[in-house]
């Protein structure tokens, strides 16, 4: 048996350490850095078998892609499953693993290596030995855990003779344009709700003896603090190799207690680096408004909210490519694949982050423009529809049929024309359209008669077009618009009740299934429905509070009709403004080390200036609970606004990428204090 646990920067990439000095570059640093990692790893995987989890693919996706491992002399890639297996010829074997190896994980592990007969196993981790000894239920720090877990496997191994090593690294960021990223292994992690505070293990009183404001870490459960932990060990773990103490902000009560274990576990660490960066995490649900937005403008939140996923994915989608084959039939069987995927941006072509960044309108355009650029430079013919912008990407891409090399070079372009083809053909563009004019006369009716907007409601609700899950989403809307709407609680219990009641139990969510524990027999009883109903209304009512004092997503004025302000653009502005406002209480600077407490103590003697989030070279935003595309691309304008005068750059993040549908399981559906976090 042999032990190895080191970090990416022993493995020879020595060219992180340079990057580290221009610091000024960190933007770049933070999507190199990631790519960096793969490399480190690709250089260890040759004549291997590689065992791979979906969090981690889809970071590789984003990172190089599989390509990357092939180059390096991987024989096969597998899914990371009891199900699979090596061949007898197969010695060697790569498992990467982003979850805690506990649980299911090492289940699955212990299957692959007991039904194979590998001389020699890598276990690359994505959470270090700190993280994965607490997931395992240890809360104490185990320093022995990666060396006990090398010799559980050496013990599974049908071999007596195995080599076993075991490396971390933190391979959980997915950077999916110039200044955003994901982090999917966390995708799962969201914000504790009012509703929430009955689950809570709270000593000495129920749910009513504390708010959202006084949550600490050990009042959750051991799931929801083993994927808080995760988070703010692999954070650590990142900023650790690029050698940077971080400085640590939070708006929202989760958010903090994030940032409480984050600081926690940068001050177990006594070294010391020559660089600060600052992170700044934000609760999603303190603007939910933003999150059920049917934006028109963003083409990206559009493919994301109405393509489906792409499988075992959680920021992407599905595409059809079956335009660019030769042989078309009526009909596609289910058995047949013939999907593509959004792929990143190269410095050539810059698709999702002019999507994203860009008008719905201009994006197609740039898309039309891309494609007809490459048809020129490939001598293809075209017949073009000069004014259906449709009809004419088609044309383009039909132009690809029968030309592999052509397909080959352009592979991302057409993929991502075809997304836009398969948006425009899809009939619930026109249902997401019409839900975003829903939402405009929801603002306009707060102006004007707030208390029929209920009514309202339940006059669409009876449009054939609205599904139960549309409904929701307006519900939430509303909700997080109006100041008030006690009285409204039975009037708006009893249209969720009309809307259950016609809706088949085909159409529900999974997860709203899960969490009513519903079947079609309990689906025709009206007391269920009844009961669902009530508890659907008690949460949504629930939604209104604001806990911010300083920023209001709602514009409210007797002479100009209400407006929704989005919060990450108001954050932005009090971050920058070049007056410097107060940030406290809503911006809350996070600490718990010795140092900070002295500052802390000092500042009843004389006055200590705290600091702010921008007075570092970087500033990381992330948003816990997920982020629309449309919020990356109002933070990209307001920084143009507000950060003139500042040296201070922006990197976006969040656990997903989420849609108005993901918003409402979410919030409505799901239970969020118990995720599957393997373990």
């Amino acid at each position: 048996m042999k032990l190895v646990h080191v970090c990416f920067k022993s493995h020879d990439d020595r060219d992180l350490l340079d990057w580290i000095l221009p610091i000024s570059g960190y933007m770049e640093i933070f999507k190199k850095t990631s790519l960096s990692i793969w490399k480190s790893i690709a250089k260890l995987v040759k004549n291997s078998i590689i065992f791979i989890d979906n969090y981690s693919a889809e970071c590789l996706h984003w990172c190089g892609g599989v390509d990357l491992l092939f180059e390096n002399g991987a024989v096969c890639v597998k899914e990371f499953s009891s199900f699979e297996s090596g061949n007898p010829n197969q010695n060697n074997a790569v498992f990467i693993i982003s979850s805690p190896i506990a649980g299911e994980t090492e289940s699955i592990l212990q299957d692959i290596i007991k039904s194979s007969s590998f001389s020699k196993c890598l276990l690359v981790c994505g959470l270090d030995s700190q993280v994965q000894s607490y997931a395992s239920g240890d809360e104490s720090f185990n320093e022995m855990y990666f060396e006990e877990l090398c010799a559980k496997v050496s013990n599974w191994n049908k071999r007596k003779r195995c080599s076993v090593e075991a490396i971390h690294f933190p391979i959980f960021m997915a950077p999916i344009a110039d200044n955003a990223f994901v982090t999917p292994a966390f995708d799962m992690i969201f914000p504790v709700q009012k509703h929430d505070l009955d689950k809570l293990e709270i000593p000495g009183g129920g749910s009513n003896a504390v708010s959202l404001q006084d949550l600490h870490f050990y009042m959750f459960p051991r799931e929801y603090r083993t994927l808080l932990r995760m988070t703010a060990g692999s954070f650590r773990s990142f900023f650790h190799n690029l050698q940077c103490k971080e400085e640590i902000f939070a708006v929202g009560p989760t958010s903090k207690v994030l940032s409480t274990q984050l600081s926690n576990l940068s001050n177990q660490n006594k070294s010391s680096y020559p660089n600060k960066i600052g992170i700044l995490f934000v609760d999603r649900t303190l603007d939910l408004m933003s999150a059920v937005t049917h934006s028109e403008k963003s083409l990206v939140d559009q493919l994301l909210g109405i393509l489906p996923g792409f499988p075992c994915h959680y920021n992407n989608v599905a595409i059809d490519m079956s335009l660019l084959c030769t042989t078309q039939t009526s009909r596609i069987d289910d058995d047949l694949i013939y999907s593509g995927c959004l792929v990143p941006d190269s410095k050539a072509l810059s698709l999702l982050s002019y999507g994203i960044n860009n008008k719905s309108t201009d994006s197609v355009d740039m898309v039309k423009g891309k494609l007809i650029t490459a048809v020129e430079e490939e001598g293809l013919e075209d017949d073009l529809d000069k004014y259906d912008s449709l009809q004419t990407i088609k044309g383009l891409v039909k132009a690809f049929q029968g030309n592999p090399g052509g397909i080959l070079y352009n592979s991302a372009l057409l993929q991502f024309a075809l997304a836009v083809v398969q948006l425009l053909e899809d009939p619930v563009l026109d249902v997401w359209k019409t839900l975003s004019t829903k939402e405009k006369l929801i603002l306009q009716q707060l102006g004007d008669e707030p208390d029929g907007i209920v009514k309202s409601l339940s006059r669409i609700a009876e449009e054939e077009t609205m599904c139960f899950q549309d409904i929701c989403s307006l519900l939430i809307y509303a909700s997080c618009a109006l100041s008030a709407c006690g009285d409204s609680q039975n009037t708006l219990s009893s249209m969720i009740y009309k809307v259950l009641s016609k809706t088949e139990f085909s159409a529900l969510s999974e997860s709203f299934i899960t969490r009513y524990h519903l079947d079609e027999k309990s689906w025709e009883d009206p007391s269920k429905l009844s009961s669902v109903s009530d508890d659907i209304t008690d949460t949504i009512t629930n939604l209104r509070s604001n806990y911010l004092q300083q920023m209001n997503t709602l514009k409210l004025s007797e002479i100009e009709p209400p407006l929704h302000q989005p919060l990450l653009p108001q954050v932005m502005e009090r971050i920058f403004n070049q007056n410097k406002p107060e940030l406290q209480p809503d911006i809350e600077h996070v600490t718990t080390g010795r140092s900070d407490l002295l500052k802390l103590g000092m500042s009843m003697f004389r006055k200590v200036v705290p600091p702010r989030p921008c007075d570092y070279p970087v500033l990381v935003i992330y948003v816990v609970g997920g982020i629309t595309t449309s919020e990356v691309a109002q933070i990209n304008k307001a920084l143009e606004k507000y950060s003139s005068g500042s040296d201070c750059q922006v990197v976006i993040g969040s656990n997903r990428l989420v849609s108005p549908s993901d918003i409402v399981d979410s919030v409505l559906f799901d239970d969020n204090l118990h995720p599957d976090v393997r373990c």
